[in-house]
């Protein structure tokens, strides 16, 4: 990447304010497409979707929120064939459909707004499909298809209304490529070209700057073999030469001179163009390998290293030649090497996709921890496993440390004198323990999380129910929950459906979840719930994102994608579970300053690294997990969280202790 780097976003350290030269996205070697759009880039990736960049309209497919300054995958999908990027919107193909995500203010999604992909309608026989400003078309067996905003007749259907489905424009099914600017478009018949939409600026290219609601020829020719559209300006390939018309503030069309231009004007007399891309106010090229750019320069977008504010030819952005692919956005450009994806320009939202922020992004690996066997950590005390015996010390203001008081204890204390304990949870306010099969709890009880029936906190252990039978226990603000033959129960606080019995009525005592009897595992925080089933996740509550890529939760459980190997689950602002070895996390971080640095919130699970040795994993407002024996977090730092000797800190990557 290279251009504007006032907040690290090239990810190169704390370097000057700006680069011009090209700094590569990560080290992948098989990017196979990429795409610009206002302050947010996808690519494809041996079929998966990534995307990077600006996100508080949800453009990304991950969610809603902040930005994200690394690839990001969407869902788990790996027959991904296309994507473009709008301003706010993104659209892409799988097998034939079409789905589409972010803003819809204006119908360009054609389908109802959601922060993950969606479907566009039932048909199969999608082709392609390209994002303007708030507007979107594709092609569909040779028929041409818009829809989306049409203030200016840019969906071409001859009126001025929006519309929020798909629209065929005109009857003509020999269409072969389509191209949406900011508000107008352009698409190519047979080797002719068409445009159509606004046209103030001279971008159709009909010689008027008369706006047009259905497709006008530009010019007579018939060898047209590629079309870009910009924000005000277009450009084109007739047998390897390239031509560009429309707004030329800065001389985005590349003629060498300034000024509206109305019809096509050829750029230089070269013939060996192959490809060409529109930006907002700058166009790049690509001749025999070589990347050129001009046009605007005020952000490094045309990454000719120190070339000035503008250009009015075009001038090489580096010495390499072996670029395949070229994508230019709003002031940044982005393009494909053999296989590796490199970005320049502006990157105030992430957009290009570096993802390092500063040296401190490096793990380094110090010290392991103590010999507990079990640890789990409340709002504020903790509680341990040590030869079967349960130590717990910190605040103990309810009698949440188990010990017959309500004195805080600095250092640890034994819970009783049993030393047959196997597991130990600790809530908010609250700690429950398993022995012999039997779940005994103490401490805060308002919402009735110790499950005895009552809502009196205890300072000494009370057993829960009569039975045993039981194999787990999980813990977490007000809520208890435990196994019980592959039964699920849970008690306490339900005032965000946590409880997952499709009410919101606090519960004294175990209350079965469902009727399945094959649950493995449970985890549950102050505001939902994750299950698993046979390998499969299940999520439940309406206080923040489950991972099912909805924002308003359910009260009963719902399966988190399609995945049969999920094999730990930790749930706390952050959702994290393990599958094959491989850590995946989702939600919101518990910190803007989090958010800020390109974590997080998510509304589906986003895999953390590459790493496939994860054993375990526990989620709060920070992260932290176990690979190979060594302790490793990320998140929040702002109290010294993450127990590095730091303070007032966050860690956007995982940090090894």
């Amino acid at each position: 990447c290279w251009g504007w780097n006032a907040e690290y976003q090239l990810g190169i350290g704390y370097s000057p304010n700006f680069t011009r030269k090209p700094v590569q996205v990560g080290t992948a070697t098989d990017w196979s497409a990429v795409a610009a759009g206002g302050a947010h880039t996808c690519g494809l990736r041996g079929g998966t979707l990534w995307c990077w960049g600006h996100n508080e309209l949800c453009e990304l497919g991950v969610g809603c929120g902040g930005y994200e300054i690394a690839p990001m995958q969407v869902g788990t999908a790996t027959n991904w064939s296309a994507v473009t990027a709008g301003a706010y919107h993104t659209c892409g193909l799988r097998a034939g459909t079409l789905w589409c995500w972010g803003v819809n203010d204006q119908g360009q999604l054609g389908t109802v707004a959601k922060a993950v992909p969606n479907q566009v309608g039932i048909a199969q026989d999608w082709s392609a499909v390209t994002a303007g400003d708030r507007h979107t078309c594709g092609l569909r067996a040779g028929t041409l298809w818009c829809w989306g905003w049409n203030k200016f007749g840019q969906l071409g259907d001859g009126t001025a209304v929006g519309k929020t489905t798909p629209v065929q424009v005109g009857t003509a099914q020999d269409w072969s490529a389509v191209a949406a600017g900011d508000t107008h478009t352009c698409g190519l018949r047979a080797g002719t070209l068409w445009c159509w939409g606004a046209n103030d600026l001279g971008q159709l290219g009909d010689g008027t700057t008369v706006a047009k609601a259905t497709p006008v020829q530009v010019g007579t020719a018939q060898d047209w073999s590629a079309v870009t559209a910009g924000t005000g300006h277009t450009c084109g390939l007739r047998s390897g030469t390239l031509w560009c018309w429309g707004a030329n503030e800065h001389d985005a069309p590349g003629d060498g001179t300034n000024g509206a231009q109305p019809t096509p004007a050829k750029v230089g007399a070269a013939t060996d163009w192959s490809a060409v891309s529109a930006g907002a106010g700058h166009t790049c090229g690509l001749r025999s390998g070589a990347v050129s750019c001009w046009g605007d320069n005020d952000a490094g977008q045309l990454g000719n290293s120190g070339g000035g504010p503008f250009q009015t030819t075009p001038v090489r952005a580096g010495a390499a030649t072996d670029w395949t692919t070229i994508g230019a956005g709003y002031q940044y450009t982005c393009g494909l090497r053999a296989g590796t994806a490199w970005c320049w320009g502006l990157n105030e939202h992430g957009q290009l996709g570096d993802g390092t922020l500063d040296p401190e992004c490096t793990p380094v690996q110090t010290e392991s921890g103590k010999a507990w066997s079990a640890l789990s950590a409340g709002a504020t005390h903790v509680c341990g496993l040590q030869s079967g015996a349960i130590w717990c010390w910190g605040d103990n203001s309810v009698g949440q440390l188990g010990d017959g008081t309500t004195l805080d204890k600095p250092t640890p204390v034994q819970v009783g004198s049993g030393l047959d304990w196997s597991a130990v949870a600790a809530g908010y306010q609250h700690t429950c323990g398993l022995r012999a099969g039997e779940i005994w709890c103490w401490g805060g009880n308002a919402s009735g999380q110790l499950g005895d029936g009552t809502t009196v906190s205890k300072t000494i252990p009370t057993k829960v129910g009569a039975g045993a039978g039981w194999s787990a226990v999980a813990a977490g603000g007000s809520v208890t929950c435990g196994l019980k033959a592959g039964t699920l129960w849970c008690w306490g606080d339900n005032t965000t459906c946590q409880l997952g019995d499709g009410t919101w009525v606090n519960k004294t005592a175990p209350l079965q979840v469902g009727t399945a009897t094959d649950w493995s595992a449970v985890a549950t925080s102050g505001g939902h719930t994750c299950g698993l089933r046979a390998g499969r996740l299940w999520c439940w509550g309406t206080s923040g994102l489950l991972g099912d890529g909805e924002v308003n939760g359910t009260s009963t459980p719902v399966q988190i994608g399609t995945a049969t190997d999920w094999s730990s689950i930790a749930v706390g602002d952050t959702t994290c579970g393990i599958r094959g070895g491989a850590l995946w996390c989702w939600g919101y971080s518990g910190t803007s300053e989090t958010a800020f640095f390109g974590m997080l919130p998510l509304a589906t699970p986003f895999r953390i690294g590459t790493a496939t040795d994860w054993s375990a994993v526990t989620s709060a407002s920070h992260t932290c997990g176990l690979r190979a024996g060594a302790l490793w977090c990320f998140g929040d730092n702002w109290d010294g969280d993450l127990g590095d000797g730091t303070a007032w800190s966050v860690y956007p990557k995982p940090v090894a202790w």
